[in-house]
């Protein structure tokens, strides 16, 4: 197919990813509801926020594209940045996240639920949405 469709194809793909894994550090903690109550596997903000591993999986895909491509590592891609921008978010909240260890010390700016929340999402997602746009340009 021409380069057009391929750039359709694979910003469909990343996007794709991106909708999955944003909220994935919440649902890898794999919760279910018992007599209406949600009790999870993993606690919460533990190890399914811990930023070096989701920063490590990354890296592993970049190595991984660098060596060879893969039809779906845009997926992926988009996948772990966008759960990597959710922990980022959840970092400047009140109840924040793990920093150093998965069950450590952790670093809060901000009430979640509030407008300051909903601001400083929507400026990362824009510029992810322009970083992400030209990272799969140049693929």
């Amino acid at each position: 197919y021409n380069r057009l469709g391929k750039l359709w194809v694979d910003l469909s793909l990343f996007y794709i990813g991106m909708l999955l894994g944003s909220s994935a550090p919440d649902w890898l903690e794999m919760g279910k509801f018992v007599n209406g109550k949600l009790v999870r596997t993993i606690p919460h903000r533990t190890i399914t926020h811990w930023l070096p591993l989701w920063l490590a999986a990354l890296w592993l895909i970049w190595v991984e594209h660098l060596i060879g491509f893969w039809m779906f590592e845009l997926l992926v891609i988009g996948f772990l940045l966008s759960g990597i921008l959710h922990i980022i978010i959840d970092a400047c909240s009140l109840s924040g996240i793990p920093l150093f260890t998965p069950f450590g010390l952790r670093l809060g700016i901000y009430r979640t639920g509030g407008t300051s929340e909903m601001v400083f999402g929507m400026v990362l997602v824009a510029s992810s949405a322009i970083s992400s746009w030209q990272m799969v340009a140049r693929l």
